[in-house]
């Protein structure tokens, strides 16, 4: 749980998320490939133990920005790090610095 006394700050990165998970491929724009890529990736989502509804589904495939998935990926990854974050790992220079990426 976080502290109140203490800042927490996580930047998310939706491409570093699908990096992570062995699934990133171009999911933004108009043609037929980004639509099916971002069925898939909606797909493996479920393995992740995310429920979707129906609306932010359709949106997130209907979206060919790539806004929607987007903030979905961005919402999984800052629960992600603030769940990481409570195991207090220590952080070396280098991290101060440039931070930790959590998957």
């Amino acid at each position: 749980e976080p502290h109140p006394d203490k800042a927490s700050l996580a930047e998310a990165c939706p491409a570093c998320t699908l990096k992570r998970k062995g699934i990133y491929v171009p999911y933004k724009g108009k043609n037929e490939r980004e639509l099916e890529n971002r069925r898939m990736i909606l797909s493996a989502m479920k393995t992740w133990k995310i429920k979707l509804e129906e609306n932010v589904i359709k949106s997130a495939l209907e979206n060919t920005e790539g806004d929607a998935l987007d903030s979905i990926l961005a919402a999984y990854a800052a629960y992600r790090a603030l769940q990481k974050s409570e195991d207090d790992i220590p952080l070396t220079e280098g991290y101060i610095s440039e931070g930790i990426i959590y998957d």
